[in-house]
This record gives structure tokens, sequence and C-alpha cells, in this order.
């Protein structure tokens, strides 16, 4: 299931930064308008996160070796992997993780019920804390990997064959 869990990357990421550090760090608020402008306008409410608060957010995943969250994934995203590639600051690779089992992970972002559905299963419910804010985690994903250029290795291809898909800025 999780097999990119040992690469060495990520274990560096669990190594610096102990359990008890990351459930010490605050669930982040997703920022919005003021009710005074968006009574007067039609712009998304949640304005999605900064690069610091998806950092932050990040950061608070545990890496946990069973991922409970992926089981509430009704298209069995690769949760940690995601958002701990957002931790080590590739979003390119993370919107990859994404987009391997989810067309839009940006409309998924903005309107899957992650509380009953991912976050319902994430292990800092055990913890009587906030689970990590993954719906946020996905739709900043999604959204900064707009319009970026990714490599994309076609399945069975050998290393030099490769493909660039460029990623049209589209409404998912």
């Amino acid at each position: 299931m999780n097999n990119d869990r040992n690469e060495p990357w990520r274990e560096a990421l669990r190594k610096g930064m102990k359990a008890k550090e990351r459930t010490g760090i605050p669930r982040v608020n997703m920022p919005e308008l003021a009710p005074d402008v968006r009574s007067h306008n039609f712009e998304e409410v949640n304005k999605g996160l900064t690069a610091e608060q998806a950092l932050q957010e990040a950061k608070r995943c545990l890496d946990c070796p069973d991922a409970p969250c992926m089981t509430g994934c009704p298209v069995e995203i690769n949760i940690p992997a995601f958002i701990k590639n957002i931790e080590r600051g590739n979003l390119v690779e993370a919107a990859m993780t994404l987009k391997a089992t989810s067309a839009l992970p940006a409309v998924c972002g903005r309107v899957c019920p992650q509380e009953k559905q991912c976050e319902s299963q994430c292990t800092y419910h055990k913890l009587k804390k906030e689970p990590v804010a993954i719906g946020y985690l996905e739709r900043f994903a999604a959204d900064e990997s707009v319009g970026a250029t990714l490599a994309v290795a076609h399945r069975g291809s050998t290393d030099t064959e490769r493909a660039t898909a460029r990623v049209a800025p589209t409404m998912n």
C-alpha cells in the first residue's frame, strides 16, 4: 500500500520532527473573505492556504504506517505521500500523487466532505485533537499545480522515454 513511505526523504522527515512536536502544532484555519466583502461579490468565501500555512499543516501529518486516512478516501488517494511532498516543498510531486487517482483534486479539495471521509479516520481523533486538514492541503496542492509543467513517466517505459504534459489552467 505505502511502499514510498520507506523512501529516504520520508524517513528523514519523520526523524526530523518527533510525533509529540507534530501533534503540538495547532490546525490551521482557512482564511475567509470578510462578510462585508463577500456580501457584495461572487468570489469564493474560503481563500485557500498560503504556502506557510500549508507547510505548517503538512508538518502535523504523522505519516502513519497504516494510513487510516486513506481508508476514508473513496478514490484511495495516497494522502500521506501528497502531504509529505508538501512538507518537503515538492508541490509538483504532491499534485502528481493526487492526480494519480483523482481527476479533479482542486474540486475535491473544495467540495468533498473530508470531515466525514478521510479526516474522520485521522489518528488525531484518538488523541482528542483536530485532524489534519487534508481537504485544505489537497486544494492547496491542486491550485498550486495549475499551469505547472509536469514530467510524467509512461507506465512500462524506459527511463529515457518520458512525456512532458502541460497541465493547462482549468476549473478543477
